[in-house]
């Protein structure tokens, strides 16, 4: 579970269920498992889930950096 929101994102994810999210995560990032995001990626159907390959936890990583600006790309994308 989301533990570090009270209460519970995963509880509140229909408050979320119109806005548009790109969920990034690590197959190898154990401070945040794959299933988590999976649970909420299901929970919030404006959700994509894209899932990191060779990545852990850190942002500073390359696959993570790459996916990161692809997100931001895309939500930049449809301002224009």
């Amino acid at each position: 579970e989301l533990a570090w929101l009270d209460p519970p994102l995963l509880q509140r994810a229909g408050a979320l269920a119109n806005l548009p999210a790109v969920l990034i995560n690590s197959r190898m990032d154990l401070s945040c498992p794959l299933s988590t995001a999976w649970t909420l990626h299901r929970a919030w159907p404006q959700s994509q889930l894209e899932i990191v390959k060779g990545s852990g936890h850190s942002a500073s990583e390359v696959a993570m950096i790459d996916a990161l600006v692809r997100a931001t790309d895309l939500f930049a994308s449809q301002l224009s």
